[in-house]
């Protein structure tokens, strides 16, 4: 059940990352990469710390957590039969978004529920139980988590007005041009606006994708377009 392990992995990862947002209204950005790395008490360093911190920087670039292509290869390698591999690609289009540059990204308004919706033999309780439980047996602390993460897991329209309400308000508080009195500042707000209208962007498309468009975000009534020539569309 390796892939089932990387799979809990990433819905802990997505999960702390909509924590971030929801409850602290914390927008974050990273990397998540597969390779070898050496941790201690006072040192963190090699290949696989390198590139994932090579990524944070140079491609993440908007408040996303990036993936890269290590990630999905080891979970399609851990696949062990055409049904498994069947319900890790339906999940991975969940989890997973490709927007609007091709990069892989954790898709942290994905609803957590949903991870036993990929196919409809999996909303059975009893199948539901039954990998929980095989699991349990390889990683209690990966067993604990994504039981905690399924438990307290929130409605998708849910997760969408909050994150409309959190994302306008910060909009409205960082994405103006009124406090810039030159072309320097001038360019570091448009950086900053550019950052928000991605998230906006982001928002806009989960509307559209779980059919929630009352929660969409109108461009116009509330972001600062007075320069916008780094602004993505």
């Amino acid at each position: 059940l390796r892939y089932f392990r990387i799979m809990a992995f990433l819905n802990q990862i997505c999960d702390f990352q909509k924590w971030l947002c929801l409850e602290h209204k914390i927008f974050i950005r990273g990397a998540i990469v597969k390779d070898k790395a050496y941790l201690s008490e006072h040192t963190i360093q090699g290949p696989g710390i390198i590139k994932a911190a090579s990524m944070e920087e140079k491609d993440a670039v908007y408040p996303r957590i990036l993936l890269d292509a290590s990630i999905e290869n080891a979970i399609n390698s851990n696949c062990a039969n055409d049904g498994i591999s069947q319900i890790v690609g339906s999940w991975l289009k969940k989890i997973i978004q490709v927007f609007p540059d091709d990069k892989l990204f954790l898709n942290y308004l994905y609803n957590q529920k949903s991870l036993f919706d990929v196919l409809p033999e999996l909303q059975d309780e009893k199948i539901q139980t039954s990998l929980l439980n095989q699991l349990k047996e390889i990683s209690i602390s990966d067993f604990t988590n994504v039981t905690v993460s399924l438990k307290n897991s929130s409605s998708t329209k849910s997760i969408l007005e909050k994150h409309k309400n959190i994302l306008i308000e910060k909009i409205k508080q960082y994405s103006n041009y009124d406090d810039v009195k030159n072309q320097k500042e001038a360019d570091l707000k448009e950086r900053i606006i550019k950052k928000y209208h991605w998230v906006l962007s982001y928002h806009n498309l989960m509307c559209k994708l779980n059919d929630e468009m009352e929660f969409k975000i109108e461009y116009a009534d509330i972001i600062d377009y007075r320069y916008g020539t780094l602004l993505i569309m």
